[in-house]
């Protein structure tokens, strides 16, 4: 028969890979359907991790992904396309089935049809199956599958004569047969097969629950790491600010290269999994300095964390918001860019950024970050923090720190303005997989604020519901020696108010954080471990 093609059609495709390094097979091959027109991502899943299925067990755990798209091709052409791709990765095609592969790209929907021609030893193109024949018996197709819905579609199965060409339909019938399954309660249970993952860097202590999934990093000297699952552990971030001027812990040493390395190494010693470098102050108040300065900075530190044996296996943060910055710190291995612009505050000037107190509307928003943490070969994760303005402004602009107060504080405008930059962020090709966000605690929010907003922190993730990937993402706080902490017990030095930094932790902990960023190491990895035990249920401290 011949195949009547629509000018458009959604299409939802399921990615997989277990050698090499899947997470970068899976963008370069979306970045090469994207860039011949074969695709147009629309929706991106989270990242999963699954034991192996099928003929060959005893081989490395997968990555798996979904994502939805628009095509022009006819399902032959696009199936070519999806193979090439394949080829490209090197996939190998003559092993068993279930066997290792360099990458997997199964076209599971086209629109809402139905289509079977041809055989599979017809080769490429020649052999169609849509709906893919085995997509209800995967766990680790559906739980990606799950995610593509938007919340205004009901998925159901009132399918209109204009829907045969969107996958509304078919996703709906994933995401009920993925909670027939046991949905997020698989996720939870020991040793489960499917575990959520994040594109970063897991500590090299393991992350406490046997979740780990090797990906070979090249531009790191091939040392192999593990994507993060977040779980029963907070993970304790330490600050490194290599400032003089830093509202907190300034120094005239801060920017000596063996000074911040010997930071770094008492810091891991007492407990940090990460270490956050920042060269650019961030203090209310504070005059930004240019890349060129940041860089002079940042690099020498930078190097010396980064290739010293006793940090081997830390993930390294880099706290910037300047694009030059972030591109040079991946080039030079650096796992994670802390953004507190939020993709916003490049460039510098006002004149030419988007005026940030407009931000929570739909105003577009500035790319050059996303794009250059994006295109970093080595796939490092990026926090997508909330701020409303620039540092040098964030407390006297009052229209950036005027929130409606609802019941929940000011959690609705907070989720709701993060989920609008992740889906500009995926116009810039950084996909959601890769986030982490950040409420962004003290940036452009009065004590009032924060304290409604650490009172209701638990309430975040459900005004996230346009984005799943976003609502699924590991929330990183920060709320260490900030200046409402100072308001509330009197204590005008940020040096002693780190006791008021665990208890606020401790609350933070109690909201869902997954990871917290401090000043204090050793009392912030007590304060957490105890919040765990309280309320994550882990009381394992070797862990």
């Amino acid at each position: 028969m011949a195949w009547r093609n629509p000018t458009l059609v959604e299409v939802a495709i399921a990615l997989g890979g277990n050698v090499g390094s899947p997470l970068v097979a899976f963008e370069s091959a979306l970045a090469g359907l994207e860039r011949k027109g074969v695709l147009h991502v629309s929706h991106t899943s989270s990242l999963y991790r699954s034991k192996p299925v099928g003929q060959v067990l005893d081989q490395p755990i997968f990555l798996n992904a979904a994502v939805r798209a628009t095509t022009s091709l006819d399902p032959h052409a696009l199936m070519r396309e999806l193979q090439a791709e394949e080829d490209e990765a090197r996939r190998t095609r003559d092993g068993p089935i279930g066997g290792p592969r360099t990458l997997d790209l199964d076209l599971v929907f086209y629109g809402n049809h139905n289509l079977v021609q041809g055989e599979p030893k017809d080769g490429p193109g020649k052999w169609i199956h849509v709906p893919h024949p085995r997509w209800k018996e995967r766990e680790f197709v559906l739980a990606p599958l799950a995610e593509l819905l938007d919340k205004e579609e009901d998925g159901s199965e009132r399918c209109q004569e204009s829907q045969e060409r969107t996958c509304a339909k078919m996703l709906g019938r994933a995401k009920r047969r993925w909670t027939e399954l046991g949905g997020e309660k698989l996720l939870r249970e020991k040793d489960a097969p499917l575990r959520r993952v994040c594109a970063m860097k897991t500590p090299r202590c393991g992350d406490g629950y046997g979740d780990v999934h090797p990906v070979q990093n090249s531009s790191i000297g091939g040392d192999a790491h593990t994507l993060y699952a977040p779980g029963a552990r907070t993970m304790v971030m330490g600050i490194l600010n290599l400032t003089p001027d830093s509202f907190s812990d300034g120094s005239s040493r801060a920017m000596e290269p063996q000074y911040v390395l010997d930071n770094a190494r008492r810091m891991v010693e007492a407990g940090a999994d990460i270490l956050d470098l920042g060269a650019q102050s961030t203090r209310p108040g504070s005059q930004p300095i240019d890349a060129e300065e940041e860089l002079q900075r940042l690099m020498p530190a930078l190097d010396r964390v980064l290739h010293d044996e006793e940090l081997k296996g830390v993930p390294i943060s880099v706290d910037t918001f300047l694009a030059q910055v972030a591109r040079t710190a991946c080039d030079a291995g650096a796992h994670i860019i802390n953004d507190v612009g939020g993709g916003a505050l490049d460039p510098l000037d006002p004149l030419l950024a988007t005026d940030l107190r407009n931000q929570d509307q739909d105003a577009p928003l500035p790319s050059s970050m996303w794009e250059a943490v994006a295109q970093a070969e080595n796939c490092p994760a990026y926090v997508m923090t909330h701020s409303r303005s620039y540092p040098s402004r964030m407390m006297q602009d009052q229209r950036a720190l005027h929130y409606e107060m609802k019941a929940e504080g000011p959690t609705p405008v907070v989720g709701e303005a993060l989920v609008r930059k992740v889906h500009s962020a995926l116009k810039g090709k950084l996909y959601p997989w890769r986030m982490l966000w950040d409420p962004g605690f003290g940036f452009a929010k009065d004590s009032d604020t924060n304290l409604a907003l650490l009172r209701n922190l638990g309430h975040i993730r459900k005004h996230m519901e346009g984005s799943k990937p976003l609502q699924n993402a590991p929330m990183l706080v920060g709320v260490s020696r900030k200046a409402f902490l100072g308001k509330i017990t009197g204590l005008t030095n940020p040096k002693d108010r780190d006791l008021a930094s665990h208890a606020a932790l401790v609350a933070c902990v109690a909201g869902g954080a997954d990871i917290v960023r401090v000043h204090d190491v050793r009392g912030a990895w007590a304060a957490a471990r105890v919040a765990d035990a309280v309320w994550k249920g882990e009381t394992n401290i070797l862990k």
